[in-house]
């Protein structure tokens, strides 16, 4: 503390001007930092939720497909339909098993809204000193006449 007190005003001024850009650049990294966190928490969930949309419409669409083929081929009297569907719906059910066990292991994952709890957690230091509760205000007593 004795060299600040020897030091000259302009020094002193500009040694708070210092302070208060290092304060600012701090803030910054810090805010780019949790950024970054939260840019690859919701990249991540957001992958898994496209992941399981298109394991499911490639599910429904293989089971549609399927499906319409043992329809066809219950209801067609013609031969060459029964021929024609009889190496297809195998093939066709073997994917719609090769499509199921992802998906099947893609459900057991709870799903998680984006900025969900991991989010709030992350940020309730923060928001911490705002969550106090606020003192209510007393009714104001009538004006004296």
């Amino acid at each position: 503390m004795a060299v600040f007190s020897r030091s000259s005003l302009g020094a002193k001024l500009w040694s708070g001007v210092v302070f208060i850009v290092l304060g600012l650049a701090c803030i910054v990294v810090f805010a780019g930092a949790r950024s970054a966190d939260i840019t690859r928490i919701s990249e991540a969930q957001y992958s898994q939720a496209s992941e399981k949309q298109r394991l499911a419409a490639q599910w429904v669409g293989l089971t549609q497909t399927n499906v319409t083929r043992v329809r066809a081929s219950v209801l067609s009297t013609d031969p060459a339909v029964e021929a024609l569907y009889k190496e297809q719906i195998p093939a066709t059910v073997a994917q719609i098993s090769h499509v199921q066990k992802p998906l099947k292991r893609c459900l057991r994952v709870p799903t998680r809204r984006p900025f969900s709890s991991e989010l709030l957690r992350n940020a309730r230091p923060c928001l911490m000193p705002w969550h106090a509760p606020v003192p209510q205000k007393r009714a104001a007593s009538p004006p004296r006449r």
